[in-house]
């Protein structure tokens, strides 16, 4: 996919495909967002990397949390371009596009369908839990649809407004990384970023054990069997209301 083909994505299941109004939306959010972090503490962090024959195009940022109003604390999101065969256009949509992000969002809505679609990340994809890139989209995203992920499409608004989409623009700003994986080391987790949200909200995070494991695993099983078996789950639907009447009668 690349990255005109994902700005066309809908932005929910609940939202007509329109990528004008998608545009339009996002714009206004990030003019918002941008607003309130015009002061040097709440700034978007913005890195460029290339490879040594630019095939390779790196964009990391640190958006800043809407809902924690916490200077320090922001999110890693990245945007990946690797170069199509044969492709001579000085375009980033002569390239493929990968992403990450350790939002809530991303981690929950986004990762196994963009995992299963080649648009995750595959170098970052350690950095989500098994449970986000395999299982937990059924909860949120039960058809694994493909939606824009409002921090990615962020970084397609700032290539645009910054004149970025073109390579040799890109090139400008960016740094050679010799070392790919140097690039990844500085993103965090979803957990580790969850973590640290955590401590900026003064909350104690859970400790995960082998048995909380096992429930949550137990738990998703269950879920994705009554999806794959919808008669399964209507059935135990009916005999459960069937039960209630009989009490009530009672």
């Amino acid at each position: 996919m690349t990255l005109e083909e994902y700005i066309k994505l809908p932005k929910d299941k609940m939202t007509p495909y329109n990528p004008a109004n998608a545009q339009r939306l996002y714009a206004e959010y990030l003019s918002s967002m941008m607003r309130l972090t015009e002061t040097p503490q709440f700034t978007i962090d913005k890195t460029f990397y290339k490879n040594m024959d630019k095939s390779k195009l790196w964009l990391v940022l640190g958006i800043p949390s809407e809902s924690l109003n916490e200077s320090k604390f922001k999110y890693d999101v990245l945007l990946k371009f690797d170069k199509i065969t044969g492709s001579g256009a000085d375009l980033l949509n002569g390239y493929t596009l990968t992403v990450f992000s350790n939002d809530p969002s991303f981690a929950f809505n986004n990762a196994r369908a963009y995992k299963l679609n080649k648009l995750l990340a595959k170098p970052l994809e350690g950095k989500l839990g098994f449970l986000q890139t395999n299982t937990t989209g059924l909860v949120r995203n039960p058809n694994e649809d493909l939606y824009i992920n409002k921090l990615v499409y962020y970084g397609y608004l700032i290539l645009h407004r910054e004149g970025l989409l073109s390579v040799s623009n890109f090139s400008k700003r960016a740094t050679t990384a010799l070392i790919e994986n140097e690039i990844y080391s500085h993103i965090k987790s979803y957990d580790q970023k969850n973590d640290e949200k955590l401590k900026y909200k003064n909350i104690k995070p859970k400790p995960i054990t082998p048995d909380k494991i096992a429930k949550d695993l137990a738990k998703t099983t269950k879920l994705i069997a009554n999806t794959v078996n919808p008669i399964r789950s209507v059935s135990s639907t009916i005999k459960r209301v069937k039960t209630i009447g009989s009490i009530k009668r009672k």
